[in-house]
């Protein structure tokens, strides 16, 4: 992980020079499309790919397709101390993801080059599983149990990136995405049924558990809705996009 954060803060530099080597010539960079592969999100069991073509001068679209299969949360401690959420099992929390991407990009330079500020919108649906801790008291004996919440969440947000492309070659693209950030909207409902009925302490114990889960600036809003089952209702979205590297072949 460390050589990662090494290759990912030199590679903005290489870029520079790179782009000092080259000349500003329309038709050394006359190509008008780029397939790229996102390379960082790979360390995050993301495949990630997108489709640029030049409108004109200074202006190009961009469509993106992101996947990831069903795992396991990849960094649970990183994602443990940044919600700091003392109900949720981090360490047990399944994730797949996959969203579309459009945006359209507005360069420095003419034939997609130099940085750019791309405003976007993003369409993302993602199955997950996530295990909430309940602690309730019997005859003064604490016990604490799990139930685990599973289902879909689409969202639908809109945000800014910026950042910065450059060519390798007259073919080969580095396109680095430097900080962006997205909001909105999202729907979804996390349910868990339970094959033992809950007794009135322990559905108690759970609501209380459900109202205390924090993960800011996420929303979700539980509610138990009878001794066997509960849920957990998705409202506000919120991504960030950054230090993304990518790789492109121009055409």
């Amino acid at each position: 992980m460390r050589k990662l954060f090494v290759i990912i803060f030199f590679i903005p530099f290489i870029a520079f020079t790179q782009s000092k080597r080259s000349t500003d010539s329309s038709s050394t960079y006359a190509t008008k499309n780029i397939i790229k592969l996102n390379l960082s999100s790979l360390a995050l069991n993301n495949f990630s790919f997108t489709f640029e073509k030049l409108i004109k001068n200074k202006v190009s679209f961009v469509l993106g397709y992101r996947f990831m299969n069903t795992t396991k949360l990849p960094y649970q401690t990183t994602f443990s101390g940044l919600f700091n959420d003392p109900v949720i099992d981090f360490t047990n929390i399944s994730l797949g993801n996959n969203a579309v991407t459009g945006e359209f990009r507005f360069y420095s330079h003419k034939n997609m080059r130099g940085f750019y500020i791309a405003p976007y919108g993003r369409y993302a649906n993602f199955n997950l599983s996530l295990p909430v801790s309940y602690t309730s008291t019997t005859g003064g004996i604490s016990v604490t149990k799990s139930a685990t919440f599973s289902g879909n969440i689409s969202s639908i947000s809109g945000g800014i990136l910026l950042g910065t492309q450059h060519r390798l070659s007259k073919r080969i693209v580095l396109d680095i995405w430097l900080i962006g950030a997205h909001f909105g909207g999202s729907t979804g409902n996390l349910v868990t049924n339970l094959a033992t009925p809950l007794t009135t302490q322990e559905q108690q114990a759970l609501q209380l558990s459900l109202g205390n889960i924090d993960v800011s600036p996420y929303k979700l809003t539980g509610t138990v809705t009878s001794a066997n089952s509960a849920n957990l209702q998705s409202s506000t979205w919120f991504g960030l996009r950054g230090l993304g590297i990518n790789i492109g072949y121009s055409f």
